[in-house]
């Protein structure tokens, strides 16, 4: 424990300031995971061996593994296959203007495992907890987490157990779409769909909130996903 500890606090200092770094050799049972999701859900073998993972923040964190080039709208396709859905948008892709972490490349986030949104931001809006894109997950993260949670829930009898934001809705601060507003997900009122909504900046209620991520880096604030 005590060189673990070490290990942590040599490599935070070595980042000055970024989120410390793992070796490939951490965390082989979840990299091996995360490949055979993306087999089974996406028919695609992928190596994830060599993807930087940070150091895993303090409290109830769990780790995604986004792949290279994979689309909002590959994921709620996908969602599509495996429970009902519904988009306010019907291209996602475009629909999505900018984003904190594009997926140039693999990458690795952490993010609080609450079926709900993070509760230290229930009752504020983007605009008072992340207006400037920097804490919260992208629509991206947000749909591929929903996938991971229902394979693993998938056994229970209440679909309100399958499936995350039964009462609340996450706010994806990570993403904006055009004219600035930030995409919204919940399973719906009735129990029956996911849905992929819009809201304005100042929308707050003390159910919505969003999902605190940390990644090692922030690649900035352009592009948006092909089709």
């Amino acid at each position: 424990i005590i060189k673990k500890i070490q290990k942590q606090e040599s490599a935070e200092k070595e980042n000055k300031g970024e989120p410390a770094l793992y070796s490939s050799k951490d965390f082989l049972k979840e990299r091996k995971e995360w490949e055979k999701f993306y087999k089974d859900n996406f028919k695609e073998t992928i190596d994830l061996s060599e993807v930087k993972i940070p150091v895993r923040p303090k409290g109830n964190y769990r780790l995604l593994i986004i792949k290279k080039d994979l689309t909002p709208n590959q994921v709620f396709e996908r969602c599509k296959e495996l429970f009902n859905a519904w988009r306010y948008k019907e291209d996602l892709n475009t629909a999505i203007v900018k984003n904190s972490r594009n997926p140039k490349e693999h990458y690795a986030v952490w993010v609080q495992v609450n079926q709900e949104p993070d509760p230290e931001y229930l009752n504020q809006s983007t605009n008072q907890a992340d207006p400037d894109m920097k804490i919260g997950v992208t629509l991206l993260e947000r749909l591929i987490l929903e996938i991971k949670y229902f394979e693993e829930n998938k056994e229970k009898k209440q679909n309100t157990e399958k499936h995350l934001d039964i009462k609340g809705i996450t706010f994806c601060t990570g993403s904006r779409g055009a004219g600035g507003r930030v995409p919204g997900v919940c399973w719906d009122g009735d129990g029956s769909k996911l849905e992929v909504y819009w809201y304005d900046l100042d929308n707050c209620n003390p159910k919505y909130g969003l999902r605190r991520e940390v990644s090692y880096t922030n690649p900035g604030l352009t592009g948006v996903f092909s089709n």
